[in-house]
């Protein structure tokens, strides 16, 4: 298949956070009776709304007499305006119990709501309207100001805050979606590792629904010490030779935290689609640690909340010829950078074909 320059480079998949700045999981509290949190979204796609899904994190003092409901923002505020998308669009018997810490929360809408693609909603959590709750819902906080999605809490009135409310939709056929700018992971994670370690490379199992140039890789790291970034051929999960690799020195870099780290390999790789292959880092030394970031989710039908699906998965082995194990629920922060996609010849800078691409 001809592919065609598209004169720059896109991430695949796209990364749920802002590509600087550091981040983390600050929940946002509701803390006496009649307060509110939202988070203001778009509609990933266009279909009929059944459930919406948050994640709390500790729960010291629950209450069965919470809600949740959708509400439209008002174009003045940005905030939500108190009145439902739609009649029915809310869960007025919503239970968050003291034993849910960090769990994901389902809430059914007494009248599924048909959206619109790009839809803008506000998705408002109201504490119970008497008694001391102690209820944290997750937010998702990046310090490189990221303008949406974001946040409120309303302790008497309605205020923004940065941050994102972790929520997704569930449609009335079991479907999801990737809300952008959103994750709803169990918790951020880094592994830290070196190459003693026994398990010593990381990384994402995935394919795409098309062809492409991949002309490197990138991954969301603290790179204290030395690593390969290498792509495979993964049918199985045998070990095969890379492809491609760009060796990661840790000294070549201006931070000393965990960032967002691209790099183009010398050789890019024609990556054909439906086919399975590998992106790890493979840590080469031992004297610091490699730390990448990931989380999970609680089923494979919600791995459809991130970008990519379930088509792009944690991948982890030990040594350069070791068997991979594959866990199909969970994700490392890194992927690919592709330079070409299926067009027309002559498209700009001109285009690749199969032969050349693979060398």
């Amino acid at each position: 298949m001809s592919l065609v320059n598209i004169n720059g480079l896109i991430p695949w998949p796209m990364p749920p956070f802002g590509l600087a700045g550091s981040y983390s999981m600050t929940p946002t509290t509701i803390g006496a009776a009649n307060e509110m949190v939202a988070g203001m979204v778009q509609a990933p796609k266009a279909g009929t709304i059944s459930k919406v899904i948050f994640r709390t994190r500790t729960v010291a003092t629950g209450d069965a007499n919470c809600a949740m409901r959708l509400e439209v923002i008002d174009p003045a505020t940005g905030l939500p305006d108190g009145n439902l998308v739609a009649a029915g669009a809310e869960d007025t018997v919503l239970d968050i119990d003291s034993a849910d810490d960090n769990a994901l929360i389902t809430s059914p809408l007494a009248t599924p709501y048909v959206c619109t693609h790009g839809e803008l909603i506000a998705v408002v959590i109201l504490g119970p309207t008497s008694g001391t709750p102690d209820i944290d819902i997750a937010r998702f906080t990046e310090s490189s100001g990221v303008d949406f999605p974001y946040s409120g809490i309303n302790s008497g009135g309605w205020t923004k805050s940065i941050g994102k409310l972790m929520v997704a939709f569930e449609y009335s056929d079991g479907s999801y979606a990737p809300t952008f700018g959103m994750t709803i992971f169990e918790g951020f994670a880094t592994i830290q590792y070196d190459n003693a370690d026994s398990l010593n490379e990381y990384g994402n199992r995935f394919r795409l629904p098309f062809d492409c140039l991949c002309a490197g890789c990138w991954f969301w790291i603290d790179a204290d010490g030395d690593f390969d970034g290498k792509l495979y051929l993964a049918p199985t999960t045998a070990s095969t030779s890379p492809l491609a690799t760009f060796s990661f020195d840790k000294d070549i870099r201006e931070g000393s935290g965990g960032e967002f780290r691209p790099a183009l390999f010398t050789t890019p790789v024609y990556l054909s689609a439906n086919v399975w292959y590998r992106i790890g880092a493979y840590a080469t030394g031992t004297a610091a640690n490699v730390g990448i970031t990931g989380g999970g989710v609680d089923t494979v039908a919600q791995m459809d909340w991130l970008s990519g699906g379930a088509d792009i998965h944690r991948t982890d082995r030990s040594g350069t010829t070791g068997t991979w194990n594959d866990t199909t629920t969970a994700r490392v922060m890194c992927g690919i950078m592709i330079s070409q996609i299926p067009g027309s010849a002559g498209g700009i800078g001109g285009g690749f074909n199969r032969g050349f691409a693979n060398g």
